[in-house]
């Protein structure tokens, strides 16, 4: 068995260090499903309680709050009676609101709100009357209210709207007339506007699935373009950035390609034909240090990352990260702007799937870490897991061998500064085998794992605990050598008398604190990882340094 780092504060500098918390805390919240997984997620931080969808033996899977304590988490509403579930989804934070939907026998699947509160949690409207489900999602909030698209069973699947109450949850438009609907989908807010794609029908005068915009109202509601006369454009996969809005498209003689608009017609066109010879089929666009990022194909490369300042010239392709025709970028791609760098999955077909970092340059692209040596995949195999920020700090899940399987890592951006995280207690493998994702919600980071194999996949949180310092930096003269080290430390000084040494793990828990009686420190007996040494002056100086043992 590998030796495990404790905890895992990983601290930027000196500095963070001393204004950084003292310790650690993680814990099981609640085990909410005493017989198996609960396997909570869909979390929204709702005005400090966090709203979230769980399964328990006794109620299926439903609403559940907390607010952080095993005492404070609870069942927020049985809305389906009984064992049955339903299955609330598509949480989406409406003020001091949560609009869903969930199934009950009465009414199938319809579009509900809580105020947090079991009495505030009601149905908004039976969309579909009767038990058949009006299946409301895609829930994007607009010009005060919840836009969405939703069947009522008669105009089919058309683009509502909700301002949170029963008598204000209404149809905008029936864009295409009779019961096989729009479709609209794919919702967007761009210059004060409601971008989507729908289709109005593809009889002569029709135009299929096009561009549309909405300012909210029957009469505002509009065909925007039509991109591709001959067929359908397919608009898709939109993204505001740099006072543009961008999407994919197909114009019927490029093929499916970045486009932009400015919301003008003739400020509407193509970026770059990325593939010629085909669709190069974008996806996943962020913006990060003011250029765009996404992935794209091309018959060369494959799938790899790309970038665009929003010109043809000015589209490119970072790095062809895995040489040749092979996909650099796979399915459960992620990507995270983190201290000024672009952090990503990528896989280059000789380390495996692994965490890259970007500069946006060719030369500044590379896999930040091998996380599990050689050709294995440290992060993909159990599905795509978004990258989170926590006090600071880069939050991931990953693997570095078959034994430990996946587990909670952190990263403050170094090599030696990317750890995993597994309490000395638990020895069970593949603790965040089934987590989806982080969340945070005031000072602790929220999520589903199963540390102890006892519990099943529970509610989580870490929360960092205890000011470690909060007097000033003060530099002293001391010099701590070698280091890296295996086993001790020399601590010497000039002109200054060593007083006390305090040893930290990354927790920020003290290890050991003495009076040296010489300037050696032995560390031999400590696990490998990384501490940080609290060096004492007789006349009252300190300063902290940071030691990495092997």
């Amino acid at each position: 068995m590998k030796s495990k780092i404790t905890f895992f504060t990983i601290l930027i500098t000196f500095i963070s260090f001393l204004n950084a918390q003292e310790g650690v805390n993680l814990e099981l919240v609640k085990d909410i499903n005493i017989s198996g997984n609960s396997e909570p997620g869909s979390f929204i931080d709702l005005q400090g309680s966090l709203i979230f969808v769980a399964t328990d033996v006794d109620h299926g899977r439903e609403l559940w709050i907390s607010d952080g304590t095993e005492g404070g988490t609870q069942l927020l509403k049985d809305i389906r009676t009984g064992t049955a579930s339903s299955n609330p989804s598509q949480l989406t934070l409406y003020g001091n609101h949560v609009i869903f939907t969930a199934q009950t026998d009465e009414e199938g699947n319809e579009v509900w709100i809580t105020d947090g509160t079991e009495a505030g949690t009601v149905i908004l409207s039976d969309i579909r009357p009767g038990t058949a489900s009006s299946f409301a999602f895609e829930f994007t909030e607009y010009n005060n209210a919840i836009f969405f698209r939703a069947n009522n069973g008669s105009e089919g699947t058309e683009l509502w709207k909700t301002d949170g109450t029963t008598s204000g949850t209404v149809m905008v438009s029936d864009i295409r007339n009779g019961q096989s609907g729009s479709n609209p989908t794919a919702f967007v807010v761009y210059n004060g506007l409601l971008y989507f794609r729908a289709n109005d029908g593809f009889d002569p005068g029709q135009h299929g699935f096009e561009l549309w915009v909405s300012d909210g109202t029957d009469s505002g509601t509009s065909l925007f373009m039509d991109i591709n006369p001959n067929g359908n454009s397919n608009p898709q996969t939109f993204y505001v950035f740099d006072n543009m809005l961008y999407f994919v498209a197909d114009d019927g003689t490029n093929g499916i390609e970045l486009w932009h608009t400015d919301g003008t017609m003739a400020g509407t066109q193509i970026v770059s034909d990325i593939n010629p010879n085909g669709n190069s089929l974008p996806s996943y666009l962020y913006a990060a240090n003011n250029e765009l990022f996404f992935t794209a194909y091309t018959q060369d490369s494959g799938r790899e990352l790309w970038k665009t300042d929003g010109t043809e010239a000015g589209t490119v392709l970072v790095k062809d990260v895995s040489p040749g025709t092979g996909d650099g970028m796979f399915t459960q791609f992620s990507i995270i702007e983190y201290q000024n760098n672009v952090y990503f999955t990528g896989v280059d077909g000789v380390h495996g799937a692994e965490i890259w970092v970007t500069d946006g340059t060719e030369s500044g692209t590379h896999v930040f870490k091998d996380i599990f040596a050689g050709s294995e995949y440290s992060i993909s195999y159990a599905g795509r897991v978004d990258f989170q920020i926590y006090n600071g700090l880069l939050v991931f899940r990953a693997m570095d061998d078959l034994v430990n399987g996946y587990q909670l890592w952190l990263s403050d951006g170094t090599i030696d500064g990317t750890q995993e995280f597994i309490p000395d207690s638990v020895e069970n493998p593949n603790a965040l085998w089934l987590t989806p994702g982080f969340t945070v919600m005031g000072d602790s980071l929220y999520f589903q794992a199963n540390f102890d194999g006892a519990y099943g996949s529970e509610l989580y949180k870490l929360t960092y605990t205890e000011n470690l310092s909060t007097e000033e930096f003060s530099a002293t003269n001391f010099e701590v050598f070698p280091n890296p080290t295996t086993d001790y430390v020399t601590i010497s000084s000039v002109n200054e008398d060593l007083q006390s040494v305090e040893v930290y793990n990354t927790l920020g828990k003290q290890i050991f604190n003495i009076v040296p009686s010489q300037q050696r420190i032995d560390l031999s007996q400590c696990n490998p990882g990384i501490y940080f040494l609290r060096l004492t002056s007789t006349s009252g100086n300190y300063m902290i340094k940071k030691i990495i043992k092997n």
